[in-house]
C-alpha cells in the first residue's frame, strides 16, 4: 500500500465509533492469533504422527504407514497456514493505519 492509500484508509475507518473500530481491531487479532495456535497444535501433532510412524516401522507394525502419511499431512500444510496468518497479524500497514487511528 502506498502512502496515500493508507491515509484513505484511515480517513474512512475514522467515520466509524470508537468502540465498534476497537471491537475489530481485536476481533481481527484475536482470530488471527487463534488461527496461529491451531497451526501449531497441529504441526506438533504431525511431528509425534511421524515419531510414532517410525516408532512403529521399527517393531515392524503396519500402522507405521498412517502415521506417516497424517505426519507429513500435520506438518506440511499447518506451515503454510503459518505463513498465511503471520504477516497478517504483522502488517505495517494495519499498524500504521491503528497509531493513526488512535491518535485523534
Amino acid at each position: 500500500m502506498t502512502p496515500k492509500e493508507i491515509l484513505e484508509v484511515a480517513q474512512g475507518l475514522k467515520e466509524m465509533s470508537g468502540p465498534a473500530f476497537e471491537a475489530a481491531v481485536q476481533y481481527t487479532y484475536v482470530n488471527a492469533l487463534v488461527a496461529a495456535i491451531a497451526c501449531c497444535v497441529a504441526f506438533l501433532v504431525g511431528v509425534f504422527l511421524l515419531a510414532a510412524g517410525i516408532w512403529f516401522a521399527r517393531r515392524g507394525s503396519e500402522y507405521h504407514v498412517p502415521c506417516f502419511l497424517f505426519g507429513a499431512v500435520l506438518t506440511i500444510f499447518p506451515t503454510f497456514g503459518l505463513a498465511e496468518t503471520i504477516p497478517k497479524v504483522m502488517m505495517p500497514e494495519g499498524a500504521t493505519i491503528i497509531r493513526i487511528l488512535r491518535s485523534r
